[in-house]
C-alpha cells in the first residue's frame, strides 16, 4: 500500500494496483498547511493494515471512488472526525460526514485549529492565507509566494501564482534578491 496523500492510497491486490481516491472528503494538498500531516495520519491508519473497500465508479483521472474501512470503521469518516480532511459537499451530501466535519470544527480540530483554513477546492484555485501562522504578524507588512525553484515570488493576486508556491515574508525574499 502506497499513501499519496490524505485522501489518495494505492492499493496491491493479487498484484494488481489499484489507486483509490477516498470518496466524500478533500484533504489539504501536499504543498498546503496540515497537507503533510493528512498523509501521515491516513497512512498510520491504513499503512500495513488489510482493508475493504467499496467503490462504485471511477474519477475523471480514472481513481477508484471508494469507501474504506478498517475493520467496522469507515476511514473516510474518520479522517473527517479527526480534522485531517474537509467533507467534500460538492460531491457528497452525507450527513455523517457532515456532523464529524461539524464535531472537528467545533473541537479544533486538526487543521480546524488554524485560524485561516483554506479548504483545497479554494487552494488549487489558488487562494492562500494572507499570513502564516508560524510567522509573527506584527513582523510581516505583506505575504508572497516563491516559486518551487526558489527562483522567483509572486504575490497572491498575480495570474502567475500556481498551487506549490511557498508562502515568505516580502522583506526575507528581497533581501535574498528574488525578483517577482
Amino acid at each position: 500500500m502506497k499513501v499519496a496523500d490524505g485522501d489518495t492510497v494505492t492499493l496491491l491486490v493479487e498484484k494488481k494496483s489499484y489507486r483509490v481516491r477516498l470518496q466524500g472528503i478533500d484533504a489539504p494538498e501536499a504543498q498546503q498547511p496540515f497537507g503533510q500531516a493528512a498523509k501521515k495520519a491516513l497512512s498510520e491508519k491504513v499503512f500495513g493494515h488489510r482493508v475493504t473497500v467499496r467503490w462504485d465508479e471511477k474519477d475523471r483521472y480514472g481513481r477508484l471512488l471508494g469507501q474504506i474501512y478498517l475493520g467496522e470503521v469507515w476511514v473516510n469518516q474518520l479522517m473527517v472526525q479527526d480534522g485531517y480532511a474537509w467533507h467534500y459537499t460538492y460531491y457528497s451530501k452525507d450527513s455523517r460526514l457532515a456532523r464529524s466535519q461539524q464535531l472537528a470544527r467545533e473541537a479544533s480540530r486538526g487543521l480546524w485549529a488554524r485560524e485561516q483554513a483554506i479548504a483545497p477546492w479554494d487552494w488549487r484555485r489558488g487562494k492562500r492565507p494572507l499570513l502564516e501562522d508560524s510567522l509573527e504578524a506584527s513582523r510581516i507588512a505583506q505575504i508572497v509566494y516563491v516559486t518551487p525553484k526558489g527562483e522567483k515570488f509572486h504575490r497572491q493576486d498575480c495570474h502567475h501564482l500556481g498551487t506549490k508556491g511557498k508562502p515568505e515574508a516580502l522583506a526575507s525574499v528581497r533581501n535574498r534578491g528574488l525578483t517577482p
